[in-house]
């Protein structure tokens, strides 16, 4: 039987600002069906990951493959078509369009993707605002929005940005429901996140980042156990 090889890996990933060197060497694994947690200080470079890994920086180096084939030059526009999903923390709605229009915006790229009606049972306040424009939005509701954006592609690998930043605890709840679907799904997660009570139950793994590099990664069982090892790298 063949060993099962990781769904997304990061080999010696380093990646630039401008002048500015933020990854300093990135070594990630992710199987496939897991969710893992990346976190870290502010600065220490967990989005600068996830942007290296959608190609949305103008220089990195290093190696980043999707099951198993070399993805580093190919171009972003055709990621999505590796099963690539990547939800910014900015959301990126289009403000300009209704809640349904910016559902269906997005290509379908492979089976297995959730039918509007699925979506809509996921997240019955969007089917409520279904007509209204972006702008008319909560910020709950535009987090919701963006992940379900990517739910209809039939992507299998998301990379998902401080979901929870800013939200009131009912959305925190919804958007954990959700993740916990998603997983029974067999969608591997990256997910960037500093709210512990959100992530456990979960993350599968944690990794910390501080200084562009992956310093600590521990399987979610080992998490209590290491605590102290873990608050020091956070400062917390």
């Amino acid at each position: 039987m063949r060993d099962v090889q990781p769904h997304l890996r990061l080999s010696g990933v380093q990646g630039w600002y401008g002048e500015s060197h933020v990854l300093h060497g990135v070594d990630l694994s992710i199987m496939p069906g897991e969710t893992l947690m990346l976190t870290g200080r502010n600065g220490a470079g967990k989005t600068t990951t996830l942007k290296a890994i959608a190609a949305l920086l103008k220089k990195r180096t290093g190696a980043i493959e999707i099951n198993g084939r070399d993805v580093t030059s190919i171009p972003r526009h055709r990621l999505a078509y590796q099963g690539l999903a990547y939800v910014p923390e900015e959301r990126g709605i289009f403000s300009s369009l209704t809640v349904e229009e910016n559902l269906l915006l997005p290509v379908v790229v492979a089976e297995g993707g959730m039918m509007i009606e699925e979506i809509y049972t996921l997240f019955p306040n969007l089917k409520e605002r279904r007509t209204s424009p972006g702008t008319k939005l909560s910020g709950g509701e535009q987090q919701m929005l963006a992940m379900a954006r990517v739910l209809r592609t039939g992507a299998k690998l998301l990379l998902l940005d401080e979901p929870t930043e800013g939200l009131a605890p009912v959305i925190v709840d919804r958007i954990a429901e959700t993740l916990q679907i998603l997983k029974q799904r067999r969608m591997t997660i990256l997910l960037v996140e500093q709210n512990f009570g959100f992530s456990k139950g979960l993350a599968d793994r944690l990794c910390v980042m501080e200084h562009g590099r992956i310093v600590l990664d521990l399987a979610a069982a080992d998490i209590d156990a290491r605590r102290g090892e873990l608050e020091g790298y956070l400062g917390v």
